[in-house]
């Protein structure tokens, strides 16, 4: 064969050893997001817990205050949120004590209506009719 041709076992063995060596490769290291920071008072330095990075003490202030005021945006919108679902809480036992008090009422109205029913009791046509009367009474109240 040529020195330009090569056969087709060459290629392959080539090109597998090519596979080999991209897949042995480490992956890429993982960049430190220094979430862990540890500040040396008395040298007034900070640096990284992870990875031990020296940090820029004026950059964490200010990532610091960053952070303080959107918690305290968050905690203002929570409290406004808080005092408005007490309203609706205070409005919904206003109106659980005025729809109880309405239960008690009807309760005692229909033992009232029973036990004039007993007295009464009509037959046939009257009955009819006196149920329709105490119907229309209630639906009156």
């Amino acid at each position: 064969m040529s020195d330009n041709i090569i056969d087709l076992q060459q290629a392959r063995q080539q090109l597998t050893a090519e596979l080999r060596i991209h897949s042995d490769r480490q992956p890429a290291v993982a960049v430190c997001r220094h979430r862990r920071i540890t500040v040396h008072e008395d040298r007034t330095k900070a640096e990284c817990t992870d990875c031990g990075a020296p940090l820029d003490p004026h950059a964490l202030l200010v990532q610091y205050a960053k952070r303080e005021r959107h918690f305290r945006h968050k905690d203002e919108k929570v409290q406004a949120e808080h005092a408005k679902l007490c309203r609706q809480l205070s409005g919904l036992r206003g109106e659980e004590r005025h729809l109880k008090k309405r239960v008690r009422l009807l309760r005692e109205l229909r033992t009232k209506l029973e036990a004039e029913l007993q007295q009464r009791m009509p037959s046939g046509t009257e009955y009819r009719d006196w149920i329709a009367r105490a119907i229309e009474q209630l639906e009156e109240q």
